[in-house]
């Protein structure tokens, strides 16, 4: 209707054609399926994608409580012919949901299917596990800020090889305090909302909510899960700082 408007009144109407691009792996997406997707606040061009099993309702209930091996990919769209794979976040149970940290890119939580939150900190050379070369398809050169993307090892990278690190997490949280059924989601806590008042967060979003169908709903402190202060207690336990039940 408003086509043929503009059309009746002699404006002209702008449309664009868009190319879709495609993304396979067979190492890491065969017989999987996304459960979350978010873009990197500071750069949009990177998204962070959570791969589970492609189950039915009744597989997934026979096998409840049992955890498999799964990653978070993030992907870089910077180029406009074809996605390319930067970072393999590895994981030990599957991930419903996750969010990058506002104050600091950097640091990824994850939501667990089994209630449990996760940490990876891509600036954290000590979880580094690997960084190797993959063969990249012809179609143009690649664009944007890379300031966030890997360097590749041993001198000059080679226009047509991507460079893939993969990183194990940081910190995960205690089974006993965290949620009973999967995380739904994660929203951090605006710097402008204090949430411990005795420990305050000067204006920085510290604090993050997640919430799960148990009813619970869980306040972390990601200050506690800082790659350094882990390095000065390497025992500590990750638990809420608070737990709000919204269930009677």
């Amino acid at each position: 209707m408003l086509a043929s408007e503009l059309a009746a009144q002699g404006g002209k109407i702008n449309s664009v054609k868009m190319t879709p691009r495609t993304f396979s792996e067979s190492d890491y997406c065969n017989q999987k399926r996304v459960s979350c997707i978010k873009f990197h606040p500071t750069k949009p061009f990177l998204v962070a994608m959570s791969m589970i099993e492609s189950l039915k309702f009744a597989e997934r209930a026979a096998i409840s409580g049992m955890s498999f091996d799964s990653n978070v990919l993030i992907m870089n769209f910077s180029d406009n012919h074809i996605i390319t794979l930067a970072y393999v976040l590895e994981t030990p149970i599957e991930v419903s949901t996750i969010e990058f940290h506002p104050e600091n890119p950097n640091v990824i939580i994850g939501g667990c299917l089994n209630g449990q939150t996760i940490v990876w900190d891509l600036s954290s050379a000590d979880h580094k596990i690997t960084a190797g070369a993959k063969q990249k398809a012809d179609g143009g050169g690649g664009g944007g800020d890379d300031d966030d993307m890997p360097a590749a090892a041993g001198g000059e990278e080679d226009e047509k090889q991507q460079t893939v690190v993969k990183m194990k997490h940081l910190c995960q949280s205690s089974i006993i305090a965290s949620h009973k059924n999967f995380v739904a989601d994660i929203v951090f806590v605006p710097g402008t909302t204090n949430v411990d008042k005795r420990n305050p967060s000067d204006g920085k979003s510290t604090h993050f909510l997640s919430v799960s169908e148990d009813g619970i709903i869980n306040i972390w402190d990601t200050r506690q899960v800082d790659k350094e202060q882990l390095k000065k207690t390497p025992e500590y336990i990750w638990k809420p700082f608070l737990r709000m039940d919204v269930f009677k």
